[in-house]
Formats: C-alpha cells, sequence, structure tokens
C-alpha cells in the first residue's frame, strides 16, 4: 500500500526545501501550511495532498498538487499561485484565495467538489485535457479572472460565476462550457437599454 506521511506535527513551518516525491496513490497530511523554500515541489498526480487544519500555502517556488483536500473547518490560505494536476475537493472548509490564481492543468478529467457551498477562486485557468467538470451540487465562483487555455468544462448542472458585485475577466483560447449555467458579471456602464450598439447586446 502506498504510504501516508504527517508533516506540521512537529516540523515548525513545514519548511521543504529539496526535492519532495509522493508516490501514486500517497496521502500527505498537513496540519498547518506549506511552504517550500526555493525548490519546485511536484506531487504525483495519483497523490493526494490533505489539510486537516488550518494554516497558509506559500509557494516561493512553483507548487505542483495532484488531489489537493481540504477538510472540514479547515482554513487554507494561499499566498500565491499553485498548479493541480488531479482533483480539487472541499470537504466544508475554507479556502481564502486572496489575489492568486489556482491552474488545473492534468491529462485527464479534474473534478471540483465542494461540500454543500459554491468553491471561490480569485483567478482559475484550466489548461487541461479534460474535462474540469464539477461535481454534483457543487457551485463555482470566479471573482476576478477565467483563462480558458485548453479543455472543456462539464458543469454537470452546476453554475459557474464570473466576478462577484463587479466584472470578471474571461480570455478564452480554447474550449467550451456545457451541461449547467455560466454567469457572467458586467460592468453597468457596458451595457445599455437604449443607447446602440449595445442595445439588448450581453457579450459572453
Amino acid at each position: 500500500a502506498a504510504p501516508s506521511f504527517n508533516l506540521n506535527g512537529t516540523v515548525a513551518g513545514n519548511t521543504i526545501n529539496a526535492i519532495f516525491a509522493a508516490l501514486w496513490g500517497s496521502t500527505v497530511n498537513f496540519v498547518a501550511g506549506f511552504t517550500n523554500a526555493n525548490t519546485p515541489v511536484i506531487f504525483d498526480d495519483g497523490s493526494t495532498a490533505v489539510f486537516t487544519g488550518s494554516g497558509t500555502i506559500t509557494p516561493t517556488a512553483a507548487i505542483t498538487f495532484g488531489n489537493i483536500q481540504i477538510n472540514a473547518a479547515s482554513t487554507v490560505t494561499l499566498a500565491g499561485n499553485i498548479s493541480v494536476a488531479n482533483s480539487w475537493t472541499n470537504l466544508g472548509g475554507t479556502l481564502i484565495p486572496g489575489t492568486n490564481t489556482v491552474t488545473f492543468n492534468g491529462t485527464g478529467t479534474q473534478m471540483i467538489t465542494k461540500a454543500g457551498a459554491t468553491e471561490t477562486f480569485y483567478n482559475l485557468i484550466s489548461n487541461t485535457a479534460g474535462p474540469l467538470m464539477l461535481a454534483a451540487t457543487t457551485d463555482v465562483m470566479v471573482t476576478n479572472a477565467l483563462t480558458m487555455t485548453a479543455g472543456n468544462y462539464n458543469l454537470n448542472s452546476g453554475t459557474l460565476t464570473l466576478g462577484n458585485s463587479a466584472a470578471g475577466t474571461l480570455v478564452r483560447s480554447a474550449g467550451t462550457m456545457y451541461g449547467g449555467i455560466f454567469k457572467r458579471w458586467f460592468p453597468v456602464a457596458s451595457i445599455s437599454s437604449t443607447v446602440a450598439p449595445r442595445y439588448g447586446l450581453f457579450p459572453m
């Protein structure tokens, strides 16, 4: 069986400054946050990083997770950009994204799950073979920028919202959304019911 690693139990700050290998099927439990010191860290896309407590992910160099899981009652704060090569599961905890980016860059279907609520990202990039799929009863909000580089979105009867009481930016190179609802906020100045050529136009 693949091993489990428990970090943050006695390691102050849980700073990793060497190449860290998490095997396929292994679980790495973070009791608090995670900082890598100047060395990129790539978790095998079949491994799972589980945040069992509250803390901050601080990438001083690139961090690519396989699966990432936030346990109930845990709060995870992003202090930089991260990548996810497999699925994102939030079992009822809290993600504080700051002004950072989560990139989904896997080679197959990637799932986003948030138990009983909407998962909120600041910037989200999809660069995946895809599709990027919402789990049943999961909605997603991207408050600032959604970048569709590669891969489709299977909304799976859920809702993906871009913006939050203010306009969000959509950058699309490839990919489509299907199977659910896409909502987007627009600045009031960009929409008019009386002035041509904006009349009746709601560009996505």
